[in-house]
């Protein structure tokens, strides 16, 4: 079977992010006939996992903010209706 692994290659300055698949390729009766291997780059589809992964925790924080306030508006409006 095929192995694929991520593969971070160091560039200069920079670094890309590769998807790389490497297997033996058989013949119908087995026999290993070769190697073979593919690699895609995959940097920017990381990058843009990467952004969404921080959009998300700042908006779990303004949920979980926003969920506090509503709390404190519901204790401060059920507390002023008692007096």
């Amino acid at each position: 079977g095929a192995v694929s692994v991520e593969e971070v290659v160091g560039l200069g300055e920079a670094s890309r992010v590769f998807l790389s698949t490497k297997g033996v390729w058989a013949g119908a009766d087995g026999r290993v006939g070769g190697v073979f291997g593919i690699a895609r780059d995959i940097t920017a589809r990381k990058e843009a996992e990467g952004a969404m992964a921080r959009a998300n925790a700042v908006l779990e924080d303004a949920r979980a903010r926003a969920e506090a306030a509503s709390r404190a508006k519901s204790d401060f409006l059920a507390r002023m209706s008692h007096e």
